[in-house]
């Protein structure tokens, strides 16, 4: 069995505080997140906050302004993607197809889901009602790539997430770039997801008290 996953790599209880704190300024208003706000939504010191988004950005796991404002972080952004959700009526993008079912079930959000195949290139729709994708009669599937080190969780392994009108269309995906992993039905990736954001964009509510 492939171990299928985020990279591995674990923020401080501060940088996790920080990501979930990002997180949810990103979602609303949906624009760029100043450090200047950072610091002081979390109480944290300017130059820890920044010496954090620093370390995190170089591991991929920050998107930022050449200004260094927070634009991406725990999978969501404000840039343009091939992976496109509909939070509770705000349109904003993620990184990854994983990232996209991980934060809608985490967030108990409905909406939906667009996700380009890399294979055909046709956009698949999912509706979302409550974190949960509705039902949908086509076979459907995300491909998520192995858990292996690298060196930006967003420039590596990121491209590997997509979703496939099938699981032999994620195959065939694979196998053309020797990409090792599995396709997961879309309640399978829903529930996978779900365990992995809902800790860390609750970071804040948990962590964000422990020393500097």
């Amino acid at each position: 069995m492939v171990d299928c996953g985020p990279p591995t790599g674990t923020p401080t209880p501060r940088q996790a505080a920080l990501l979930a704190a990002a997180f949810r300024l990103l979602l609303d208003p949906a624009r760029p997140v100043e450090v200047s706000l950072l610091s002081s939504v979390t109480g944290k010191d300017p130059a820890l906050v920044e010496a954090d988004l620093a370390q995190m950005c170089a591991a991929g796991r920050v998107q930022r302004t050449d200004a260094g404002a927070v634009t991406g972080c725990l999978g969501l952004t404000l840039e343009v993607t091939s992976h496109g959700i509909l939070v509770n009526g705000v349109a904003l993008h993620t990184w990854c197809a994983l990232d996209a079912f991980g934060i809608m079930a985490a967030l108990g959000a409905t909406g939906w889901i667009e996700s380009t195949s890399p294979l055909t290139g046709r956009r698949l729709h999912v509706d979302v009602d409550a974190g949960i994708p509705r039902e949908t009669a086509a076979p459907w599937v995300v491909f998520i790539a192995e858990r292996r080190p690298v060196g930006s969780v967003r420039a590596e392994w990121c491209p590997l997430v997509n979703m496939f009108e099938d699981a032999e269309a994620a195959r065939t995906w694979a196998a053309a770039g020797n990409v090792s992993g599995q396709a997961f039905s879309l309640p399978e990736t829903a529930a996978f997801g779900k365990a992995l954001w809902q800790p860390r964009i609750d970071a804040d509510l948990v962590g964000s008290r422990e020393a500097p």
